[in-house]
Parts: structure tokens; C-alpha cells; sequence
């Protein structure tokens, strides 16, 4: 009685370090899809002298088609269902060629505004920007409980905001 105690007490130990391990995976898998898209933007703004505004006002997470929310999903990342395609092909993310994520990316000039709709709790308080910048955000449920894991990463700094990590 006592190893079968001692066995189902070493089970659940097992069981919750797994369930951290995945945890931390699934935040790697978004936080390379934003050094993906980093790399891509810098990449671009060295060619064309700005960084390219793939979601502009419209809150389309990419790669699901439109009026879908990040989930459970894969999705192939040329994805022509989303009315964004066309802008996130034009910037070139290297490697990228699924995600169960969902990325926006705003980017402007000194002059334009920055977007006033964040995925995350977190406001950043954005500096006044006297060069190009970009705004990346990442947003998923991947084990579909409802619970969103989001983030945010910027032009400003090499910084990334999470919440809600392995959700």
C-alpha cells in the first residue's frame, strides 16, 4: 500500500513538471514566431528605409482567416483567407510556415500614430518617436480553455511582454 501511495504521489509530480515543460514550449514557439517577424521587419526597413505595416488598423490576427480568434487550429502561415495576406507575403517573415498564434504588426513614421487596441492588459507607454517603429503582438489559446496567451514586443527596445505564458 505504501509504494502504490508512493508511486501515485511521484505520478503527480510528474505530471505537473511535464505540464511546466509544455508550458514553456508553447511560449517559445510565439516568441520565435515574433523574432521571425523582428528579423523580417528589420530586414526590410535596411532595403526600403521603413518598416512595413502589415495589419493596419484592422485587428486581423494572422495567419487565421478573418473573424477568427486564435486556437486549438494550425494554420499554414500563406494564408489567403485572411484579407492580410498580401501585406505579411510583401514583408517576407522567414521560416514561418505554420502557427497555432496569431500576430498583428503596426508600424508607421514619426508622424503616424500609434494603435490605441493591444491584445495584452499591459498599455506600454510608447516614447515620442522621432524615427520609423513597429508594434508587434501575438495572441493564442492553444490548449482552448478560453485563456489567451498574449504579447507584445516593439521597435523601442529588444523587450518582450508576455502574459499568460503557455495558455
Amino acid at each position: 500500500m505504501v509504494v502504490v501511495a508512493i508511486t501515485g504521489i511521484l505520478a503527480t509530480i510528474g505530471v505537473a513538471l511535464i505540464r511546466g515543460h509544455l508550458n514553456v514550449a508553447k511560449a517559445n514557439r510565439a516568441l520565435a514566431g515574433i523574432q521571425a517577424i523582428r528579423t523580417a521587419e528589420e530586414a526590410f526597413r535596411a532595403q526600403n528605409g521603413q518598416y512595413w505595416d502589415c495589419s493596419g488598423a484592422n485587428a486581423r490576427w494572422y495567419p487565421m482567416p478573418d473573424s477568427t480568434l486564435p486556437g486549438k487550429t494550425l494554420y499554414q502561415w500563406r494564408q489567403s483567407g485572411n484579407s492580410d495576406y498580401a501585406n505579411w507575403m510583401a514583408l517576407g517573415v522567414p521560416g514561418m510556415t505554420s502557427s497555432q498564434y496569431g500576430f498583428l504588426v503596426n508600424a508607421g513614421n514619426p508622424s503616424t500614430a500609434y494603435p490605441t487596441t493591444f491584445a495584452t492588459a499591459f498599455k506600454p507607454a510608447f516614447p515620442v518617436s522621432s524615427d520609423h517603429w513597429y508594434i508587434i503582438q501575438v495572441n493564442g489559446d492553444i490548449d482552448g480553455n478560453g485563456k489567451f496567451m498574449t504579447g507584445l514586443a516593439t521597435s523601442f527596445n529588444g523587450e518582450v511582454y508576455l502574459e499568460h505564458e503557455g495558455e
